[in-house]
């Protein structure tokens, strides 16, 4: 008889931990040949190729009967199928593991079995075939069909029971499932538990259940449901499924319980324990805990913490004048417009009197969490009007920084309370930060606002302009605008060193307009000469959202030549971006900018959070896909991917492609050969002065050709390293 350790590629000459080559061998077979499961090996044919002695046992075949014999012997006629698929996802490397089907023996019969397989690999870790482990569940099967058709455990339960088919449908309730629901059998039958459904349920229990479900075929949780009534209650239910013994699909168990005042008496011990019950925002306690998640999560993400200690300006004042009934609905509006400028993920708790911490987890640098301040700052100087009486209040913060301030959680509080009086004491209505290299950072972005302002009066800034090329026929037809700016101290700076830091801030608009007016200039004095194709600008995402963007570029391009207008030259290149959460806004804004002759393109595509969705809803001409994207796909399969489905995206959905970083020969002839046929890079130009621009622009195709001649390129414009 041929034992399945032969077949599971575990030779003599292989040593176990401990054994001799000789033991180990021996080892192994008599682990296989004693087992009370069935274990079986098989070629990628279906051939038995092993044969251990409960095999014998349990389907009745010696292995001189069965060694060599195709595995659908052991199959019922019904479930024949199941091999194909087997051995398709053991060829993906797949391990089932305790797989319940149904198997047949020598005479016929069939029984219930867990089968767990195995892909079998040889030395170069091919697959060449598969191990199984049989077990007989039928005992198992018959114990538990028992216990679930108890009759009288079904009809005296103080627990709902509902019997639904393969469809969910309901076959039976007991007396319990009335008594709770409401519902007598001649309500539910042919229902499905959509009948019950609460809107105090979210969906996300309910896809957990289902998926619980399906994969392990039972499943657990607590719901909210309904009554018939229509009042809702809590229950704690678990659902098992009952397959028939042929396998096939066959009934629902599901029980439950009611525990509506059990839930209720527990929610409302929480939200007294843990929520301010005058603002309905976290109390200490619930602070302090959601404190130390943050700390926990920003250690294991490498991200920040920014503790910010809040309080408001003035308020005893308002106490003392207006009483404490109004002073109450002060800090409940506070609280609100507080609470409306943040996110969702951070947390803003009132810890006392008219004291406030916020909590912000960041990945970004303090730009993010001194822009939410600034937030706070300006919604709590507006005017709070409580009964006819107007009460204008200041905030006063001190923020500390995890983990550069490597503190507890209870010293976090301490120094982000000392930093805030130091705001008070500094002249209220402001924020100190409790880190001093952190407060150098902030006060090096104020003085970079200023030297910027100053730039911009003393023609420090300017542009260079890098061109977009057809390789196919070496046709410019466009080109990017980049700012710089010519430092007298630090020498030339690049945009990440000086319009990053400053792009949520007001600055940032008078830097976006000069771009834009340097940028139509120049297309005038191309088009002087014989050129006219866009060149693209880039604006930051809060320059273009602000009301007025729409107005004042369309006052800059009226007052500029018609033909830049009428062939819109002038493209505005966005990045995908949180701050686009509304996009039928972002896409109103777009529509006004399209119809007054600017057009967009969508920059670094593929790279953000939703670019399907910007697809679909924004009405941008060109996609740009990101550098890294060309820069990995001739060595990266999944860039490669990447790439091949924006060109799909782009075609689908009728779009121009732009990619962007191209830099050899290799990625400019993989780009042709999958449909892109514009490139921006490198391998084309460097970005270049407007002189230098107008200059390369006239020299171009004579100089391309030469290429052509000289190195035997396929594309124009592409030159080699």
């Amino acid at each position: 008889m041929k034992n399945c350790s032969d077949h599971l590629e575990i030779e003599k000459n292989e040593r176990l931990p401990g054994f001799t080559p000789e033991a180990s061998f021996e080892f192994l077979q008599s682990l296989v040949n004693g087992s009370n499961d069935a274990i079986i090996s098989k070629s990628l044919d279906g051939k038995i190729t092993g044969w251990n002695p409960a095999a014998e046992r349990m389907f009745g075949y010696k292995s001189s009967e069965i060694l060599g014999q195709s595995v659908l012997k052991l199959f019922p006629d019904n479930l024949i199928g199941e091999e194909g698929k087997i051995i398709s996802r053991i060829m993906l490397g797949e391990q089932l593991q305790h797989y319940e089907t149904i198997r047949k023996r020598r005479d016929g019969s069939v029984f219930p079995a867990s089968v767990t397989i195995s892909p079998i690999v040889d030395k170069n870790n091919q697959i060449i075939g598969a191990s199984k482990i049989v077990r007989d569940v039928s005992l198992r099967r018959a114990l538990e069909d028992q216990m679930r058709l108890s009759a009288k455990v079904f009809e005296y339960a103080n627990e709902a029971i509902i019997v639904a088919d393969n469809d969910g449908k309901f076959i039976h309730v007991n007396k319990a499932f009335t008594e709770i629901t409401g519902y007598g059998l001649e309500d539910v039958i042919g229902k499905t538990p959509t009948l019950f459904k609460s809107s105090r349920q979210g969906p996300d229990v309910s896809v957990q259940m289902l998926a619980d479900l399906k994969s392990q075929g039972h499943c657990q949780g607590e719901v909210w449901s309904r009554r018939k009534t229509g009042e809702a209650f809590a229950a704690l239910v678990s659902v098992s499924r009952v397959d028939e013994q042929d396998g096939s699909p066959g009934r629902y168990i599901a029980m439950f319980a009611d525990i509506t005042t059990i839930r209720e008496q527990q929610e409302l011990l929480e939200r007294m324990a843990h929520y301010d019950l005058l603002t309905n925002l976290p109390n200490r306690i619930l602070l302090a805990e959601r404190l130390e998640q943050s700390i926990k999560k920003c250690d294991r993400h490498k991200a920040e913490l920014a503790v910010a200690y809040l309080d408001l300006d003035g308020f005893k004042e308002i106490n003392d004048k207006l009483g404490h009934s109004i002073g109450d609905e002060v800090l409940e509006a506070i609280g609100r417009r507080m609470s409306a400028t943040i996110r969702e993920t951070d947390t803003l708790a009132r810890i006392g009197g008219d004291e406030f911490v916020l909590l912000i987890e960041f990945e970004h640098g303090s730009e993010e969490y001194l822009t939410a301040l600034h937030r706070i700052l300006t919604v709590c100087k507006q005017a709070v009007i409580v009964d006819g009486v107007e009460v204008v209040l200041s905030v006063s913060g001190g923020v500390t920084v995890y983990p550069n301030d490597d503190a507890s959680p209870d010293l976090l509080l301490r120094h982000a309370d000392q930093a805030m009086y130091e705001a008070k004491q500094a002249g209220r209505d402001q924020i100190k930060c409790f880190d001093t290299k952190r407060d150098q950072r902030v006060q090096k972005t104020y003085s970079l606002i200023n030297g910027l302002s100053k730039a911009i009066e003393n023609d420090e800034l300017f542009l260079e302009f890098q061109p977009k090329v057809d390789v196919t026929n070496g046709d410019i037809i466009g080109a990017e605008a980049l700012i710089r700016w010519a430092h007298p101290e630090r020498g030339t700076l690049y945009p990440n060193e000086f319009i990053r830091p400053i792009e949520d801030l007001p600055i940032i608009d008078t830097v976006g307009y000069w771009v834009i007016e340097k940028t139509l200039n120049l297309l005038e004095r191309l088009q002087a000469v014989g050129y006219e194709f866009p060149i693209s600008v880039n604006i930051a995402p809060r320059h273009f959202l602000e009301k007025d963007f729409p107005e004042t570029l369309r006052d800059i391009l009226n007052s500029r030549k018609k033909f830049i207008i009428e062939k819109r030259l002038l493209e505005i290149e966005i990045i995908e971006t949180q701050k686009f959460f509304d996009l039928s806004s972002v896409s109103n804004i777009m529509h006004s900018c399209s119809e007054m002759g600017a057009r967009f393109s969508l920059d670094d595509f593929g790279t953000g959070y939703s670019s399907l969705l910007y697809l679909k809803e924004l009405p941008a001409e060109t996609l740009k896909i990101d550098r890294s994207f060309i820069t990995g796909m001739n060595e990266s399969q999944n860039d490669l991917l990447i790439v091949k489905a924006i060109l799909g995206l782009a075609s689908a959905f009728n779009r121009e492609v732009i990619a962007e970083g191209v830099e050899t020969y290799d990625q400019a002839n993989l780009l042709v050969n999958l449909g892109c046929r514009v490139i921006q890079g490198y391998g084309i130009a460097k970005p270049m002065p407007e002189d230098k621009f107008e200059q390369w622009c006239k020299e171009w195709n004579n100089r391309q050709q030469s290429l052509l001649l000289d190195k035997g390129l396929a594309f124009p414009g592409i030159t080699l390293p």
